[in-house]
């Protein structure tokens, strides 16, 4: 939201933000760390501040940032047992977030890859790292394509995957995106293949 961006962002914009959105929906509400720069930085003081509104039951920690994870998972847990848990929208280093610490996950990558993304957070929470680290070395290089560089062009990307998977029928978007070329679509494919997707 533009109106948060700039540094330094009180607590009290965003926490006010936040009650009334939570006042508004009687809902549960989910907060949403951007990159840095891009929104609110949901530090120890901010994150203590929204956390006392009885409908945040997460934050969504999407900065693609480790260090930022970290510190999220790092404040969320000072707040003790009534905390908001914290998900990666981080689609490229899921199972390094759930290793830091992150709850479970809240992202896009998980409309082509459901099944496998539950057995690797499951396979973390059970301790189990070899098992989660061997799936995401099959799927991971799958997410690493899809959200590089421009990260716009995921929503092609995944749509094409999706119709390599036979859940959609065509992998058409929006103006003013534009599809995958073919040259991508060739590698898309391939990657596909090789993480047993298609």
């Amino acid at each position: 939201m533009p109106t948060f961006l700039g540094t330094p962002l009180p607590a009290a914009m965003v926490y006010e933000f936040h009650a009334a959105v939570a006042e508004a929906g009687e809902l549960p509400m989910i907060a949403f760390q951007f990159p840095r720069g891009w929104g609110p930085d949901y530090d120890a003081e901010m994150l203590a501040a929204v956390a006392r509104l009885p409908a945040l039951v997460a934050i969504k920690e999407s900065s693609f940032d480790a260090g930022m994870t970290m510190q999220a998972v790092a404040n969320s847990a000072a707040l003790g047992v009534d905390r908001p848990g914290v998900l990666t929208g981080s689609d490229t280093f899921i199972f390094e977030a759930l290793t830091m610490g992150c709850d479970g996950a809240l992202i896009g990558f998980a409309a082509m890859l459901t099944g496998e993304i539950v057995e690797m957070q499951r396979a973390v929470a059970e301790g189990d790292l070899n098992r989660g680290k061997q799936i995401w070395d099959r799927i991971g290089p799958v997410a690493r394509f899809c959200w590089r560089a421009p990260i716009r062009d995921f929503r092609p990307r995944v749509k094409e995957l999706l119709k390599l998977q036979g859940h959609l029928p065509c992998a058409a978007v929006r103006a003013p995106q534009l599809g995958v070329s073919d040259a991508e679509r060739r590698q898309l494919k391939q990657i596909a293949a090789a993480a047993t997707m298609i």
